[in-house]
């Protein structure tokens, strides 16, 4: 069995077996640590790849070079970005957003600081849509539907009710992530009556988002993937 030395200034400061067991280990021992590591990341850290729109809420807003964060320019209120991709980086008040884009060729970056400087034009049209609104009758089916498999798609919370009339959650984790929902629709003379809530709030954005959903049929993703182009060409 041999053995292998690291030497400073001619002194040995690790003296070890060095056997082809011992190398094997040492060479797992690497394997795991690296998978970990590679774990912890991506646990705190995704990319998504998503074309959408972006709108700048605040003037002064930075844009970035990515990823080194070297400033380029700043950005105005109502400026209108293609973004290609969104960077998840989790902290302590949640989901970070920092959405990707290009610049002169260049991939260039802007945060969302919370939604306080950036929001994607889904946010927009969604934050302002009605959670208690009356469809056609012909599009009642259609829409009950969509509402089931908005909640199996979303909620956090297991189904408890789903009926002709009532879908509904059941109770509510205690955790500040848990999301519900109670969904009603009511007959009356001039169409369907929608009724929507998420974690008991009409207001709240889940719910927003949901009656969008029932009302369009389209998902954030689906939203954009009907690419009208009609951005602003400001912020280019």
């Amino acid at each position: 069995m041999g053995t292998f030395r690291i030497i400073e200034n001619n002194h040995v400061l690790v003296k070890s077996p060095q056997s082809f067991a011992w190398r094997q280990f040492c060479n797992l021992a690497l394997v795991i640590i690296s998978a970990f590591l590679a774990s912890s990341c991506a646990d705190t850290t995704r990319i998504l790849p998503l074309r959408q729109r972006i709108v700048i809420l605040r003037t002064n807003t930075k844009l970035y070079q990515y990823p080194n964060r070297a400033w380029v320019r700043f950005l105005q209120q109502g400026d209108t970005l293609l973004s290609f991709a969104t960077r998840i980086e989790a902290d302590e008040s949640g989901n970070h957003r920092i959405f990707l884009t290009r610049s002169n060729g260049e991939i260039v970056s802007v945060d969302s600081d919370n939604g306080k400087s950036v929001a994607t034009e889904y946010e927009l049209l969604t934050q302002h849509c009605d959670t208690e609104f009356i469809l056609p009758s012909a599009m009642d089916s259609i829409a009950w539907a969509r509402a089931l498999r908005f909640v199996e798609e979303n909620a956090t919370d297991a189904i408890e009710r789903s009926t002709a009339t009532l879908i509904q959650t059941g109770k509510r984790l205690r955790a500040a992530t848990s999301l519900g929902f109670i969904i009603r629709r009511k007959a009356e003379n001039d169409g369907t009556r929608y009724t929507i809530r998420a974690n008991d709030r009409l207001d709240d954005p889940n719910a927003r988002r949901c009656a969008f959903f029932i009302q369009t049929g389209k998902t954030e993703r689906e939203f954009y993937e009907i690419d009208t182009a009609t951005h602003s060409h400001r912020a280019r």
